[in-house]
């Protein structure tokens, strides 16, 4: 069991050589900033942590672990540390909290990633005509508000859509469509 505390290190199949097939990744408990990569899922600090509370798991890894950033670690023998844990209850109480720590932090990090993705179908819904009215923006504003979406979300999702911040409060994605349009009922 690893307890990753600085560094990033990603988890691959075994028979991979390259990171181009990774499971899942880790990212050091004292980093600030877990970097954002929706391709591979992140899965805290914990590598193995699993294992401290499945008895039958005695088994490494099925998967590699590779860093390619400088990273810092504690590793400690699965069995060795049941056995202490179950000698110190103080010690399995920190462990145990420790563990409990994360995976409740993840649970928030998965709803938060499922309110943005909620987000954005709706905002791709609103741009397929191609036009943005008022209704639209303060039914979104709103909806925004209840799912938590910040401003640098929001308009890195209509980034993503190939609309900017402009397009999105002339009501339309086209310059030269907006000016055509000007004056006429229902455009700016």
């Amino acid at each position: 069991v690893v307890k990753l505390r600085k560094g990033e290190v990603h988890e691959s199949d075994a028979d991979a050589s390259e990171l181009d097939h990774l499971e899942g990744r880790y990212v050091g408990a004292l980093e600030r900033q877990v970097p954002l990569d929706r391709a591979s899922p992140f899965w805290g600090s914990w590598i193995g942590g699993p294992a401290i509370a499945d008895h039958k798991v005695e088994e490494p890894l099925p998967h590699s672990l590779r860093t390619s950033v400088a990273s810092e670690w504690i590793e400690w023998d699965v069995v060795k540390l049941r056995k202490l844990m179950e000698d110190q209850p103080g010690i399995q109480a920190a462990i145990m909290s420790l563990l409990y720590k994360e995976l409740r932090n993840a649970c928030q990090r998965d709803s938060v990633e499922k309110e943005l993705e909620a987000y954005k179908s709706v905002l791709t819904a609103i741009l397929a005509d191609g036009f943005v009215d008022e209704r639209e923006r303060v039914f979104l504003s709103g909806y925004r508000e209840r799912c938590n979406v910040g401003e640098l979300e929001h308009t890195e999702a209509l980034r993503d859509l190939g609309w900017s911040r402009q397009d999105w409060h002339r009501g339309v994605k086209d310059a030269a469509l907006a000016r055509s349009l000007e004056g006429r009922p229902g455009h700016g």
